[in-house]
């Protein structure tokens, strides 16, 4: 049977990144997925009346990538072993000695499994040499593995800005401490949700004991700016933090005001300032901690005295119900909300990737 010519097929890869904080090139691996968003802006131009454009011209270009990893304590671990991208992101690193973030794709054989190493011409990869990464979301569930999806925005390259900051390349062979897949890798990392613990102005701290699910949205909103009449963005920057934790649980006990405030909750109907009504929601107050449980490889729960599970603290904000539902043949569930604020001495969210669930 002749060998197909079919051979442009490509797959993910892991990832090289360098920034200014890890100093050295650091890998991501576990990726899930991820996406090249080339940003290219294209305006139609018509002039004297013409119902059709006579030209076109582009407008701007600020590339994007997304990427999933269910690496999320080496994602959020600072420079030392970590990738230190928190809550206020992280500035990729594109000097002489760095390659900022390089994105690999490997090619899938014909008849075959994934092409090595060693094949030059084969694989695939873009460096993207200046931006700025932020992390966007966490999704955690009873079944791993969890995963955080980052973006990183390009900036234009030079002091102009009026440089490229991707560079294509078809002949590649890994880059850095990354290499491309040629066996089948083992997950260094993997997290489920863990137990949520709320404290309320309204009463004592309260652990929820059904967590199923925990949605947590960084909510960062950036500010993009070009100058000197370039096509690249000169400018990246934090507009606006307003990050939101969602957890599901099946504990409905928290609807019904008449015995939220002994749980310490008061989400059923007693908030602050003489409001009142089902959903409401109280105000926080003290330290309320969201939990991510890690998953020892080739086994089971790491227990909780263990430093290696991740914890999000919130020092002050607001918790809420937000949405009851359920469908026949399943369960009913909740989905608490808490909306962090900024208590003047902490950051808004406190992240911790080694800690043990106390």
């Amino acid at each position: 049977m002749a060998v197909s010519a079919f051979d442009k097929l490509f797959t993910i890869s892991k990832l090289d990144l360098f920034t200014t904080a890890t100093v050295a090139a650091v890998a991501i691996e576990q990726v899930t997925d991820w996406n090249m968003d080339l940003g290219t802006e294209v305006v139609a131009h018509m002039v004297d009346g013409s119902a059709d454009p006579t030209d076109v011209f582009i407008e701007s270009q600020v590339p994007r990538f997304t990427w999933t990893t269910s690496q999320i304590a080496h994602i959020l671990k600072p420079a030392t072993g970590g990738c230190a991208i928190g809550i206020d992101g992280q500035l990729l690193d594109d000097a002489s000695t760095a390659t900022g973030l390089t994105i690999m794709a490997q090619r899938m054989q014909a008849y075959g499994a994934r092409e090595l190493t060693t094949s030059t011409s084969k694989n695939f990869k873009i460096v993207c040499t200046d931006g700025y990464i932020l992390p966007r979301t966490i999704t955690a569930s009873n079944t791993p593995p969890a995963g955080i999806t980052c973006e990183a925005i390009m900036v234009g390259v030079g002091a102009n800005h009026d440089i490229s900051p991707l560079i294509i390349s078809s002949d590649a062979t890994g880059v850095g401490t990354t290499a491309f897949v040629t066996t089948a890798g083992v997950a260094t990392e993997s997290f489920v949700c863990g137990p949520v613990k709320i404290d309320t102005a309204a009463g004592a701290a309260f652990t929820l004991t059904d967590v199923q699910e925990i949605n947590i949205d960084f909510g960062i909103t950036e500010t993009i700016k070009m100058a000197n009449g370039t096509v690249y963005a000169a400018y990246v920057g934090i507009q606006s933090r307003n990050p939101t934790i969602r957890i599901t649980t099946h504990e409905l006990i928290h609807l019904d005001p008449s015995v939220g405030g002994t749980e310490g909750l008061e989400l059923g109907g007693i908030g602050g300032a003489g409001l009142s009504g089902p959903g409401v929601g109280a105000a926080l107050d003290g330290a309320s901690t969201v939990y991510l449980r890690k998953v020892a490889a080739n086994g089971t729960r790491v227990p909780d005295a263990t430093t290696t599970h991740i914890s999000f603290v919130i020092n002050q904000g607001w918790v809420q119900i937000k949405e009851v539902g359920g469908s026949i043949g399943g369960e009913i569930t909740t989905e608490i909300t808490i909306t962090p604020t900024n208590d003047g001495t902490n950051n808004i969210m406190v992240i911790d990737p080694d800690v043990a669930i106390v």
